[in-house]
């Protein structure tokens, strides 16, 4: 996986890598870090990082094992979790610098990312109430991070955590367009290229399609309009509380 360029609208929901991480971060754009943690193998080694510190693959893959199966779990389960993490989930940590992961000598330790990845996991590695709390709401934890992972659909969370009732397809397009130029709605034209780019993006690609049916917004297609639905408040602490402040850079350009 290639680190994309770091843009406009990118950050841990308003939290400063700096006050987490001193002046150094490794550039790595927010779409990726979500992207990273949509794996509940690799929240959970990011908690127990936090809580234990550095320990390798193998003692790992003993104690995701244990919090998955049980402490009877089998050597066929311990050997998917062990396989799951070399070949795939700390491979994906490492390249975020999330984790520092040795292949040869299957250590793992932090990198200088961590501290991010920690505040949006959140919990201890034996309590992680993050997944109980989704659960409720019936929105998979993988599911929430995938919706999180691009910047358009948190830009309509964002929206509607800021703006009070339902809103247009072409109205919404507008707000986004205005936010990440950093202009006044009033000031983006229809014809706009930016605006059209939005409409696009929000009615061909599916964002909008994945938020209604995860009842993150209700979307009706034939009217293009959207509102608010009933698990848009489980998704809205992890981004930005302005929308027309949205996301800060999560590492200078």
């Amino acid at each position: 996986m290639s680190k994309r360029q770091v843009s406009s609208g990118d950050s841990v929901f308003g939290t400063s890598p700096q006050r987490i991480l001193g002046d150094e971060v490794d550039p790595v754009h927010l779409d990726d870090v979500y992207d990273a943690l949509q794996s509940s193998r690799r929240r959970d080694t990011l908690r127990f990082l936090e809580s234990f510190g550095e320990t390798d693959i193998s003692e790992l893959a003993d104690e995701i094992s244990r919090l998955e199966f049980g402490e009877a779990y089998d050597s066929s389960q311990r050997k998917n979790v062990y396989v799951t993490l070399r070949q795939s989930n700390l491979p994906s940590l490492d390249e975020v610098s999330a984790i520092e992961f040795d292949k040869n000598r299957g250590t793992v330790k932090e990198d200088i990312n961590s501290g991010i990845f920690y505040e949006l996991v959140g919990e201890t590695f034996d309590q992680p109430l993050e997944e109980i709390s989704v659960d409720e709401n019936n929105l998979d934890v993988d599911v929430a991070y995938h919706l999180l992972s691009n910047s358009r659909r948190r830009a309509v969370i964002r929206y509607f955590n800021n703006f009070e009732g339902s809103v247009t397809l072409g109205e919404l397009s507008t707000h986004i367009a205005a936010s990440e130029l950093d202009l006044n709605p009033e000031n983006i034209e229809k014809s706009d290229s930016k605006r059209q780019n939005v409409y696009i993006g929000l009615y061909s690609h599916g964002h909008l399609d994945k938020l209604d049916a995860n009842d993150i917004i209700d979307y009706d297609k034939d009217s293009g309009v959207i509102e608010e639905d009933q698990n848009l408040q489980v998704l809205t602490d992890k981004v930005a509380e302005s929308f027309y402040n949205p996301e800060q850079y999560l590492v200078p350009d």
